[in-house]
């Protein structure tokens, strides 16, 4: 009867723990999905026109990713034993042992001051844009916000900060073979699609001809004045920061018929 009644009574105990480690997931879900949507949403406002009604799903979308891939260190209690023997972490020990831990505040803070300096810049390049050329600074605007978005989000994540934590603690770093083996087939993979792509680069079919050569007009017009880049080339139908790299090549290797082809290669390998 004992029995019976211990396992009764720890049977709701444990189906309220598996529902409490299942709430991170699933508000982590519900926060990647709202914020895939509010991005749909405001790619709708930005084409048709209302690019300020825009902004507000963009920040709300970003902010809402960036919770979701932040991952936040958590005490962790044991659930196993009685009350009494609450097995709480002691922190100074845990800076000890981890300095990267004693950056956890500084890190959130970074990483609070990057995303709102990077949602600052975008948002003043969304407003800036349509006013029409120059859009240089507007550019400027928007090609630093992109790593500081990216700096943010790697502080979130805690990475950023724990790689320091490791440089100043004096951490010896030492790569075994077995940790070089996934990259050594990502390399080998990337290898063999660069060969693809490449084989035969000036020899594909004559019907791509008159988009390359109008791409490559284009990159020609921008390289000549980039500060008159529009974000979208009607000609083209394509967005201009496609075309940016080519007028990158064409001012390194010249106009040629595989200009516009080896930027092509270059985003199937980044595809890869």
């Amino acid at each position: 009867m004992t029995s019976q009644s211990s396992a009764g009574d720890s049977e709701p105990g444990s189906s309220s723990e598996n529902m409490r480690q299942h709430r991170p997931a699933a508000l982590r879900f519900v926060l990647v999905m709202s914020a895939l949507a509010l991005a749909i949403v405001g790619q709708a406002l930005l084409v048709s026109g209302n690019v300020l009604w825009a902004i507000t799903p963009y920040v709300v979308a970003v902010i809402a990713i960036t919770t979701a891939v932040s991952n936040p260190t958590v005490a962790s209690r044991d659930t196993t034993g009685s009350p009494g023997n609450d097995t709480t972490p002691d922190i100074s020990s845990n800076i000890r042992a981890h300095p990267a831990h004693a950056f956890r505040r500084p890190e959130r803070l970074w990483a609070i001051g990057l995303l709102l300096l990077a949602l600052a810049l975008m948002a003043a390049s969304l407003y800036l844009f349509p006013k029409g050329p120059p859009n240089a600074l507007a550019w400027w605007f928007f090609g630093i916000s992109v790593p500081l978005a990216t700096a943010s989000a790697l502080a979130f994540d805690g990475r950023l900060f724990s790689l320091i934590g490791k440089f100043r603690a004096g951490t010896e770093f030492t790569l075994a073979f077995s940790s070089l083996l996934p990259w050594l087939g990502l390399s080998a993979v990337l290898l063999l699609a660069a060969v693809v792509r490449l084989y035969n680069l000036d020899g594909l079919p004559a019907g791509l001809w008159f988009d390359e050569a109008d791409n490559i007009n284009r990159a020609v017009i921008i390289r000549a004045n980039p500060g008159a880049t529009t974000v979208f080339t009607p000609s083209t139908n394509l967005p201009s920061l496609f075309l940016m790299p080519i007028a990158l090549v064409v001012d390194l290797a010249g106009v040629s018929i595989t200009t516009a082809r080896l930027v092509s290669a270059a985003f199937g390998l980044g595809g890869v």
